[in-house]
Formats: structure tokens, C-alpha cells, sequence
């Protein structure tokens, strides 16, 4: 009884601390409220390599990866661009190491529309409360086929597209290749 005392509070704990988003349901507002507005292409997860903690429970050895997970990608498109640093062509993307942190899974070999925050000095950032739609949903072509206009002092940015981009992706099977020049 002891034991599941314990447990009953360590679970209670670890929940408290998991990640919670509170959505916008407007996809205009949400589309705004970020830094930068991209479409991308998943190239690889770049495994990282530190910051593990060891931890010790029942006898048993657990790995826990504490590094946020880099993606490498290639940005086709820029919808909302936050500053000079997000443009098209190859860029690192960085979002917590596990879901419980808010972070996000990628998978290799596919299209996103991704929003997130831009921190220093060059690191685009997401989190699964931002924009993170894969291209098979009704999200993604929302956004894809409305040029949001955000209320901002700047004007609005104007949706770049992948025209002067070193790369681009194929359609038949997704393989990324150099553009012409």
C-alpha cells in the first residue's frame, strides 16, 4: 500500500509538469501569433550528442535524453518570415527532446507547415502547441491557400517562395535535389 502511495504521487507530480496548450481556434490568430510561418520539407533528425541522465529504478537502467531534438530541413516556403534569419534552403529547427516537454515528432520525408519562435542568436524553435501540420491535413491547406494578413507595425510579409531556393523536393518520391541555375 506504501508502494502505490508513492507512485500514486510521483504520477500526480510528473503530470503536473507535462505540457498543456490552450488553442486558438481561429487558425488566423494562431497563424499570427508566431514568429515565422514556414512550409518544410523533413529532411533528417540530427541525433544529439549529450546531456543524457541515467536513472535508476527497480534494478533497471533508463536513458533519458534531456537535449532538444534538432531537425535539419529544407524550407521551400516562407509564409511568415520573423526576421532576415528564416528564408529558404537548409536550416536547423530545434523543439524539446520528448512530448512531455512540448516537443515535436518529424517524421523524415515529409511536408510541414510549421510555426515557431525565433530565439538568439539563430535557432528556429517549435513546440506542439505551435504550428506543426503535416501536409495530408485540412490545416495545412488552409494555410497554404490563404495569405493571412496579421496586424502588425511592419507590413505584411509577402509568402516567399522557393524560386531562388538551392534546393527543392521532388514530387514523384520526395528526393531533394539542386535547382538549376
Amino acid at each position: 500500500m506504501y508502494v502505490f502511495g508513492i507512485l500514486l504521487v510521483t504520477l500526480m507530480i510528473g503530470g503536473s509538469k507535462a505540457c498543456s496548450c490552450l488553442f486558438e481556434p481561429n487558425l488566423e490568430v494562431r497563424f499570427c501569433s508566431h514568429d515565422y510561418v514556414i512550409l518544410a520539407f523533413i529532411i533528417e533528425l540530427v541525433e544529439p550528442v549529450s546531456g543524457n541522465i541515467q536513472s535508476l529504478a527497480n534494478d533497471n537502467i533508463f536513458t533519458i535524453n534531456q537535449d532538444p531534438k534538432t531537425y535539419k530541413v529544407c524550407i521551400l516556403q516562407v509564409y511568415r518570415p520573423g526576421d532576415d534569419r528564416v528564408k529558404t534552403g537548409i536550416a536547423n529547427i530545434t523543439t524539446p527532446s520528448n512530448s512531455a516537454a512540448c516537443g515535436v515528432d518529424l517524421q523524415e520525408g515529409k511536408k510541414y507547415i510549421l510555426g515557431g519562435s525565433l530565439t538568439d542568436p539563430s535557432d528556429l524553435q517549435i513546440y506542439s502547441c505551435g504550428i506543426n501540420f503535416v501536409s495530408s491535413s485540412t490545416q495545412f491547406e488552409a494555410i497554404t491557400n490563404n495569405n493571412f494578413q496579421c496586424d502588425e507595425k511592419a507590413p505584411s510579409p509577402v509568402v516567399q517562395t522557393n524560386d531562388d531556393n538551392p534546393v527543392r523536393v521532388t514530387n514523384e518520391d520526395n528526393s531533394i535535389v539542386l535547382n538549376e541555375q
